[in-house]
């Protein structure tokens, strides 16, 4: 994992911002924005390689999601056809 920079810091660029009416802290803070935006892109493979494990973890996880709530909503018609037989048969 890579160190980032302190001044690099999404607080301390929007902390420059802030002090916009001293006139350079606002013009430092568009420098450090991109260049923490050229250091964000040029990222380690590895970093790729965890962002894809991540997005195969989420599409299992929605896939199981899907199934659970497939199952629920046949627990829900199974409960619901059950107190309408119910009803019919008390009638």
């Amino acid at each position: 994992m890579t160190y980032k920079k302190w001044y690099y810091n999404t607080w301390f660029i929007a902390l420059l911002f802030a002090f916009w009416f001293f006139f350079i802290p606002p013009i430092i803070g568009i420098i450090l924005l991109v260049k923490q935006r050229k250091a964000e892109v040029n990222l380690p493979p590895e970093y790729d390689a965890a962002v894809a494990a991540k997005k195969g973890e989420v599409a299992q996880m929605e896939g199981k999601l899907q199934d659970l709530q497939n199952e629920l909503n046949s627990l829900i018609n199974n409960r619901v056809n059950c107190n309408m037989k119910l009803n019919t048969k008390t009638k």
